[in-house]
């Protein structure tokens, strides 16, 4: 999935976990559904769970 955010998109990446993984990229990126990506993680922010 990935959602227009001016120059750049948002994407959400599922895991084979499960998991969703979301990365925003420049908008001249085009990533194709099943493409295989990796990560640099520079910047990590995380929240507890809660429910």
């Amino acid at each position: 999935m990935a959602a227009e955010n001016g120059s750049e998109n948002l994407y959400a990446v599922a895991l084979p976990s499960g998991q969703v993984v979301h990365s925003t990229q420049s908008s001249t990126t085009v990533l194709e559904v099943g493409s295989r990506v990796w990560a640099d993680v520079l910047h990590t922010v995380v929240f507890e769970r809660r429910g």
